[in-house]
């Protein structure tokens, strides 16, 4: 058996403090109005991990968030992302940053590929007029260190 969530936390007028197994800031970027690209759209590198920290709060017009994962499996991969968010009117405004150290992948031909530093941007604008929504996002990272 799997779990994908396991956290405790706690929530009042102050917002959300959890602790635990759970997805990270960085799980919700993306306007996702699109067919095509889906999550190809987004920068963000680590979206979940066994231990998080992450505390949101939404006051109506302004929101955000600050999250951090701590030694992803033993490879002391950690990662810190935040949100901050603003509803004026009909538009609906938010960028998301992500930095992760010691991050490590695979490339499409399974070479293992370790990255020092990593800085990913979000912004994602989503607006409405009536019964039509337009969206837009653009997504930056930016890779220090790289070797292969």
């Amino acid at each position: 058996m799997t779990n994908d969530s396991l956290y405790v936390g706690v929530e009042g007028d102050f917002g959300t403090l959890t602790i635990g197994r759970q997805l990270m800031i960085s799980d919700d970027q993306g306007n996702a109005k699109d067919y095509e690209l889906a999550d190809e759209q987004v920068a963000a590198l680590v979206t979940e991990g066994d231990q998080v920290i992450k505390y949101v709060v939404d006051k109506g017009q302004f929101y955000g968030g600050v999250g951090a994962a701590f030694d992803e499996n033993g490879t002391e991969q950690t990662a810190v992302d935040a949100r901050v968010g603003v509803r004026v009117a009909d538009l609906d405004a938010r960028f998301y940053f992500e930095t992760v150290s010691d991050f490590v992948t695979r490339d499409d031909d399974d070479n293992v590929i370790d990255i020092d530093d990593v800085d990913t941007y979000n912004l994602d604008l989503d607006y409405v007029m009536g019964a039509v929504e337009l969206a837009a996002g653009y997504s930056y990272a930016d890779f220090d260190d790289e070797t292969a």
